[in-house]
């Protein structure tokens, strides 16, 4: 997403601010990981009771591979840059 912070009346610098977008909310994220956790958990009960026994430890092993994977790309949404443009430069700061 791109944020116009400021424009200079002469039209000689921009200062913008980007970050990516969520597509989810804190809440949502949750719920998605507790649906997907939730149909893992279903997969391997039937498979354990069809005789793979390992079943449920390989779940829950890749339950943890998920959380991992989502959480990363929840914290990757956290980053800021800010761009300021100018007659004579470009500047990239990452932002806090």
């Amino acid at each position: 997403m791109i944020q116009v912070l400021r424009q200079d009346s002469d039209g000689s610098g921009t200062q913008l601010l980007l970050h990516p977008p969520r597509a989810l909310s804190a809440r949502q994220f949750v719920q998605l990981f507790a649906a997907l956790a939730g149909l893992m958990v279903f997969a391997a009960g039937l498979a354990w009771l069809s005789g793979n026994r390992l079943a449920p430890v390989f779940a829950l092993l890749h339950g943890f591979l998920v959380a991992a994977a989502l959480r990363a790309c929840w914290r990757s949404s956290n980053r800021r840059e800010e761009i300021r443009v100018g007659p004579d430069c470009v500047e990239v700061i990452p932002a806090a």
